[in-house]
């Protein structure tokens, strides 16, 4: 007869279905349900064995040896039809089976949101995913518990992170700079930007206005110009220029003035200054000068008044000529007579050309004056070895007797 074991003690065949069970959790969720299915038939075979061998009806189905694992109550049953192995298993939490020999899976329903689940006998436990939290992970952790959001900027919670919503005026990642609102440039036409808190202020160049400085001001408005003169804007930003009526200047035509006084008077080289009825003034100028105010020197050789290219030199109301060689006179006009000295010698006819002369020399003579004698001997002219004598302007042979 065998002894039941110990109370406390496991069965060398609870022993083996533990260390299958804790295998087949080892093994892909979809093969657990067909290797636990291959268990429970091993399990129905056993027990129908059992019965056979108790037979003699020595044993009670719970009490030969207990079919049901893990802990469970095994409960005999009479209504064969309904319990044909003559028992069931009253399981304790997180088994299941006929048996109670399965685990039952907490993890199947998939109840960690934001994690891995982990399978425990009737629990699970939940392993979250960097930035979750609770026993489901289904709790983002607020990263804005601690944050270095500064100037009492708004933290808004991110996966993760967090992010700085910064007030009016601030920035940067933890809303630590002051903004500067002068950047980028927000004033216009060279004007200077101040840069203040969550604001700035534009300083304008001349002629221009508004908070950016992208108003021309019109310098017209109201009319500077006085005594009904004109204004026109200038080409200058910021400036005006007034058109003054006759007899008025100054920048607004506010002073009246007469053109001719010594103060504004143009007239130039003692020329005699007229005020017209418009307000300008009239130069009336001295011989020698012309232009508007007298200011231009007359050339007096613009009609070209030297002759015979002498060079005319101009003057204050008058010209000089400079004559080339062989002229004189106030226009070079004269030409002059080189024969009046009467260079040609010895009664040679002298012709006067152009600042030069020309000298005809009478028989006997010649050179550029008629200066020198002729030798009519070196032609060796008297005959009959008569001795030839040389004369101003001829010869004389002395012939041998017998000859003439």
């Amino acid at each position: 007869m065998e002894l039941d074991p110990p109370v406390g003690v496991m069965t060398g065949t609870d022993a083996v279905q533990q260390t299958l069970g804790l295998v087949v959790k080892l093994l892909p969720h979809q093969q657990q349900q067909s290797v636990r299915q291959m268990v429970v038939d091993e399990q129905m075979m056993r027990q129908q064995e059992i019965i056979q061998h108790s037979s003699n009806c020595e044993f009670r189905p719970c009490e030969a040896s207990n079919p049901c694992e893990n802990g469970a109550v095994c409960i005999e049953e009479m209504d064969l039809d309904t319990f044909p192995l003559g028992f069931q298993c009253q399981c304790t939490k997180g088994f299941a089976g006929p048996r109670c020999e399965i685990n039952v899976n907490e993890c199947s329903s998939n109840p960690c949101l934001h994690g891995y689940c982990y399978d425990i006998v009737d629990s699970f436990y939940c392993l979250c995913n960097p930035g979750y939290a609770g026993p489901k992970c289904d709790q983002d952790i607020n990263d804005c518990i601690i944050n270095a959001c500064d100037h009492n900027s708004t933290c808004m919670d991110l996966h993760l992170s967090y992010q700085c919503v910064c007030l009016p005026g601030w920035e940067g990642t933890f809303c630590e700079y002051e903004s500067n609102e002068c950047n980028p440039e927000p004033c216009k036409n060279n004007g200077t930007c101040t840069d203040l808190f969550n604001s700035y202020q534009c300083t304008c160049t001349a002629g221009w206005t508004g908070s950016q400085c992208n108003e021309d001001i019109n310098e017209c408005d109201p009319d500077p110009c006085l005594n009904g003169g004109t204004c026109y804007e200038s080409v200058v930003q910021g400036q005006f220029v007034c058109l003054c009526p006759p007899f008025y200047t100054g920048d607004s035509c506010q002073q009246r003035y007469n053109p001719c006084d010594p103060h504004y008077n143009p007239c130039v080289n003692n020329s005699t200054c007229l005020a017209q009825v418009d307000g300008t003034p009239l130069c009336v100028c001295k011989k020698g000068f012309e232009g508007a105010y007298c200011e231009i020197d007359t050339d007096e050789c613009i009609s070209h008044p030297c002759w015979n290219h002498g060079l005319c030199v101009d003057g204050v109301n008058s010209y000089r000529c400079s004559c080339q060689h062989g002229f004189s006179g106030s226009q070079c006009e004269v030409d002059i007579n080189e024969c009046s000295s009467r260079p040609c010698k010895n009664n040679a006819t002298c012709l006067d050309l152009i600042n030069r002369f020309s000298c005809n020399c009478t028989p006997g003579y010649y050179g550029s004056l008629c200066e020198l004698d002729i030798d009519e001997c070196e032609v060796l002219p008297c005959l009959h070895e008569g001795s030839c004598l040389n004369k101003l302007g001829g010869y004389q042979c002395l012939c041998l007797p017998g000859f003439t």
